[in-house]
C-alpha cells in the first residue's frame, strides 16, 4: 500500500465469504510497538514517512484461518502547481512554468490539459490559443514514488487584437 503525503491510511477488507469469518485483526509494527484494529475496514495513523509492516489475520487457530501481509508506504506528496504569462498586446502563445515540488527524489512526468484538446507533456510548454475566453488549464505531476497531484486554474486569455480597423458610416469633410 502506498501513501503520498497523508500518514493516515484506511485499508479496505476485502475478505470474501464474510459470513464465515468470526474473528478478525489487524495489526502493525510502528516504531517496535504494536498497533492492533478490530475494525473490518482498519484506519491506521503512522507517525512518518517509511515502510512500515503490518497483517490481517482471519479467524486465527482455525482450519479457516487465514493471513495477509501488509507493506504499507508512506510518502511525501507531490504538489501541482504552474504560473503563466503572454504579451496582452499580441495574440501569441502562453508560456507555462511548472512550479510543482516533490518531497522525494524528483518528478518525473508532466501532463498539462490546456482547455482546448490540446495537451503536453513537456515541463515547461508554450501554446497557442485562438479564441480569448477564461479557459482551465490543468497540470497533473507524478513523482519517482508514483506519487501524483492536479492543479486546475483559469487562465484570463483576452490578448488585444492586432489591428484594429474602423470605417466610418458617413463622412463630413472638405
Amino acid at each position: 500500500v502506498n501513501s503520498c503525503g497523508n500518514n493516515t491510511v484506511t485499508f479496505d477488507n476485502t475478505s470474501f465469504q464474510q459470513s464465515f469469518i468470526d474473528e478478525f485483526e489487524w495489526s502493525f509494527d510502528i516504531n517496535g510497538d504494536t498497533v492492533t484494529s478490530n475494525e473490518w475496514d482498519a484506519t491506521i495513523s503512522f507517525p512518518g514517512e517509511g515502510t512500515y509492516e503490518g497483517q490481517l489475520i482471519l479467524n486465527p487457530g482455525t482450519n479457516c484461518g487465514d493471513t495477509a501481509l501488509i507493506f504499507v508506504n508512506v510518502f511525501p506528496a507531490a504538489n501541482a502547481d504552474f504560473s503563466y504569462v503572454y504579451d496582452t498586446c499580441v495574440a501569441g502563445p502562453v508560456t507555462f512554468t511548472d512550479l510543482s515540488s516533490t518531497g522525494s527524489c524528483c518528478l518525473t512526468d508532466w501532463s498539462w490539459n490546456f482547455g482546448d484538446s490540446n495537451s503536453s507533456t513537456l515541463r515547461n510548454p508554450d501554446h497557442v490559443y485562438t479564441i480569448p475566453g477564461d479557459i482551465p488549464v490543468t497540470l497533473t505531476v507524478r513523482d519517482t514514488n508514483n506519487c501524483f497531484d492536479s492543479e486546475t486554474q483559469i487562465i484570463e486569455y483576452f490578448p488585444v487584437p492586432a489591428l484594429i480597423v474602423i470605417a466610418p458610416s458617413t463622412f463630413v469633410g472638405c
